[in-house]
């Protein structure tokens, strides 16, 4: 039976569920996450013995995460990983992570939007601050978290959803060690350029601070290779499916 996914969610669907049913699952996952570039910090998410993987789970106001990577090793030290990806659609000729970047800053001055790259990772982080504070559930469900005046939300809840809070139980636990991971779209060498432009950037906001220190990226193109190395077959043919349309 072949199963194949649209676009962005049809892709990290059968990414990571092909992994999860892989025989040796927890290389395969170990390989994907060394793949990943962490430029700005010392060491890079630990190596794990246990995983737990979550795939688009809302945090209501704070937005979808495409994916979390919840990471255990045997002395309990724990880490996880946000990641949001983004896609290239087939009626765009060209999808760089500079003009995404350069968008979030201009929009700064307004409005942001809530689909920009940095935006997404930004309320993640915020979100991640705000549970380093041991807010209750109850306070971020129904006061939230204030947010500066460029947001489209002055105030931003998880709200009441029970699934949404059960998340938030469930990540609890690694916050003191959280990654930010951006797949894109975008040629690995115009990538490499910009992170090495972007590095000097100790803040992606200057009123609130909020560091870059654990980003990281991974293009989908060294996605797609992986799989091709190994023989992830499933994943293979959505790429083939939406060729055009990822990256």
């Amino acid at each position: 039976m072949d199963i194949l996914g649209y676009s962005e969610r049809g892709i990290v669907n059968a990414l990571f569920y092909e992994m999860g049913r892989h025989k040796e699952h927890e290389a395969i996952l170990q390989g994907f996450i060394k793949l990943a570039k962490f430029p700005f910090c010392n060491e890079g998410p630990t190596k794990g013995q246990k995983y737990i993987i979550i795939i688009e789970q809302s945090f209501s106001d704070f937005g979808d995460a495409d994916a979390i990577v919840l990471i255990e090793n045997n002395q309990n030290k724990k880490c996880m990983i946000f990641i949001e990806a983004k896609v290239k659609t087939s009626s765009k000729g060209k999808w760089e992570i500079s003009r995404e970047y350069n968008k979030f800053q201009k929009r700064l001055k307004t409005k942001v939007s809530s689909s920009n790259l940095f935006t997404q990772l930004y309320h993640k982080s915020r979100l991640i601050e705000a549970l380093k504070t041991k807010i209750s559930i109850e306070s971020l469900a129904d006061i939230g978290v204030n947010f500066p005046t460029w947001s489209t939300k002055e105030t931003r809840k998880i709200g009441n959803n029970p699934v949404i809070k059960k998340a938030i139980e469930i990540i609890r636990p690694y916050i003191e060690n959280v990654y930010y991971l951006a797949i894109v779209p975008g040629a690995p060498k115009d990538t490499e350029e910009f992170i090495e432009n972007f590095k000097d950037e100790k803040h992606i906001t200057k009123n609130d601070k909020c560091e870059t220190t654990n980003y990281g990226y991974l293009t989908w193109e060294d996605i797609e290779n992986y799989c091709n190395v190994k023989k992830l077959e499933g994943v293979i043919k959505v790429f083939k499916y939406n060729d055009g349309q990822i990256h």
